[in-house]
C-alpha cells in the first residue's frame, strides 16, 4: 500500500510538472519561434493569452472527467492529448496555428492538474493532506524552472532549441503509460454519486448537493425574512386596531357623559318646576 501511495503521488508530481514546463516554455522559445513563424517577438504573446483561456475552460471539465471515468484513465488519455499537441507544434507553419493549438493544450493542462490534484486527495483520504498537496504542486515550478536549461541545451546540443516541443511530448508519453499502469485511487467513503470504476468520483454529485445547500439556505433567510416582516405588520395592526378601538371607546364616553349632564339639567328643571308650583 504504501509504495502504492508513494507512485501514485509520483506520478501526480510528474504531471502537474509536466504542466508547469507546457506553460513556461514558450517564454524561452518565443524568439525562435517568431523567427521561424516569420511573426514579430510580440504575436507570440497571444499565444500565451490562449493558453491561459484554455486552462480556465479545461478547469471546468474536471467534475465531468471524474464522475463518469476511473481517474487514472483520464490522466493517461489526458497525458497523449498533450503529448500529440505538444509535437503538433513544431510542426506549425503559422501563428495562428499555434495558438489554436495552445488553446487546446491550456485546455489539456488545466484539467490535467486539476485531475492530478483531486486525485492526490484522494488516496491520501483521511490522512494529513497538506505535505503532500504542497510536494505535487512544488513540481510546477520545477517544471516551469527546468524547461528553459532544456531549450538552452537543445539549442547548443541540437541546433534547435524548438525540439523541446517534441521533447515535452514524449514526456508526455511516459505520464500517460505509467498512469495506464496504476489503478486509480478509491473515492472517499463520504464521496456520493455514481462513477468510473475505482478513480470515479461523486464531484458532480457534491458540487450539486452545495448548490441545494446553497438554495435551502437562502430560502430559509428569505422565509425567515417573510415571517418577521408578516410578525411586523400584524403588531402594526394591533396597534392600530387598539387605537381606533381606544378612540371609539373615548368617543363613547364622553357621549354617555354628554346624556348624563343632559339628564341631569332636565332633572334640575323639573325639581324648579314642581317648586315652582307649589309655591304657587
Amino acid at each position: 500500500m504504501r509504495l502504492y501511495a508513494a507512485l501514485c503521488t509520483a506520478l501526480y508530481c510528474a504531471c502537474v510538472g509536466l504542466q508547469g514546463a507546457g506553460v513556461n516554455v514558450v517564454g524561452p522559445a518565443g524568439p525562435s519561434l517568431a523567427s521561424k513563424l516569420r511573426t514579430d517577438v510580440s504575436s507570440v504573446g497571444s499565444i500565451l493569452s490562449a493558453e491561459g483561456a484554455g486552462a480556465a475552460a479545461g478547469a471546468l471539465l474536471i467534475p465531468l472527467l471524474l464522475g463518469r471515468l476511473p481517474g487514472h484513465i483520464v490522466l493517461c488519455v489526458l497525458s497523449a492529448s498533450i503529448g500529440v499537441s505538444l509535437c503538433g507544434v513544431w510542426l506549425c507553419g503559422s501563428i495562428r496555428e499555434v495558438t489554436i493549438l495552445y488553446f487546446a493544450v491550456g485546455g489539456l493542462l488545466g484539467s490535467f492538474s486539476g485531475c492530478a490534484n483531486t486525485l492526490l486527495a484522494w488516496l491520501h483520504a483521511g490522512r494529513n493532506l497538506g505535505p503532500w498537496v504542497n510536494l505535487v504542486n512544488a513540481c510546477f515550478g520545477l517544471g516551469s524552472g527546468g524547461v528553459p536549461l532544456l531549450f538552452v541545451a537543445a539549442e547548443r546540443r541540437l541546433g534547435d532549441g524548438l525540439r523541446v516541443f517534441p521533447a515535452l511530448g514524449l514526456a508526455a508519453a511516459g505520464v500517460a503509460l505509467s498512469a495506464a499502469c496504476l489503478p486509480s485511487p478509491p473515492r472517499p467513503k463520504d464521496a456520493k454519486g455514481g462513477g468510473g470504476g475505482g478513480g470515479g468520483g461523486g464531484a458532480i454529485t457534491g458540487k450539486s448537493e452545495g448548490w441545494r445547500r446553497v438554495a435551502s439556505s437562502a430560502g430559509g433567510w428569505w422565509r425567515a425574512r417573510w415571517l418577521e416582516r408578516g410578525r411586523a405588520d400584524m403588531l402594526r395592526a394591533v396597534e392600530h386596531r387598539g387605537e381606533a378601538l381606544q378612540q371609539r371607546a373615548s368617543v363613547a364616553l364622553a357621549g354617555v357623559r354628554v346624556r348624563d349632564g343632559a339628564h341631569r339639567q332636565d332633572g334640575g328643571l323639573c325639581t324648579a318646576a314642581r317648586e315652582a308650583v307649589s309655591h304657587e
